[in-house]
């Protein structure tokens, strides 16, 4: 049961690292969909209407502002990208780590099944052995071949022997 019961929690534990690897990969998508979305908002910065009435000193302003936030945006994102990019790492070694213990966790789980049938297979034919041996001296007994002190001696001595194998 102890097999089962591991094999069982790694195969959990693989499941959740993967669902985790992916929720990696759909947020890498929406920060690279929010940074142009972002790059795009900064790229109207000193047109339109304000920077018509206002001039070009108005709208180098408003450029140079869109540049600084450009490159504020770029360390944000770089940095995040440099934390999921860690965490996808970490998550894939674990999910190597977990197909491998599962892998060994099942080879030794066929070896524990493969055990128990060789041994209950030896079980069924020292049974079978035993119950015929018993029959015979039966059967001797009730053809008068042995006496009753014969066979109970015989019986036990079985008897005994099953008990001690």
């Amino acid at each position: 049961m102890e097999l089962e019961e591991k094999l069982v929690n790694l195969e959990n534990a693989l499941r959740i690292a993967q669902d985790q690897l992916s929720q990696c990969t759909q947020e890498t998508q929406n920060l690279n969909q929010s940074i142009a979305e972002e790059r795009a908002r900064l790229q109207e910065y000193g047109n339109g209407l304000g920077g018509i009435l206002f001039g070009p000193k108005y709208r180098a302003s408003r450029r140079h502002e869109a540049t600084v936030l450009r490159a504020r945006l770029a360390q944000d994102v770089a940095e995040n990208k440099a934390k999921i990019l860690e965490r996808k790492q970490n998550l894939q070694s674990d999910i190597k780590v977990f197909k491998e213990q599962i892998k060994e966790t099942k080879s030794l789980l066929k070896e524990q099944q493969k055990s128990r049938g060789k041994s209950s297979g030896a079980i069924r034919n020292q049974t079978k052995s035993t119950v015929g041996q018993l029959s015979q001296i039966t059967k001797m007994y009730q053809d008068g071949l042995l006496s009753e002190v014969e066979f109970s001696i015989a019986k036990r001595k079985l008897l005994m022997e099953d008990d001690f194998q």
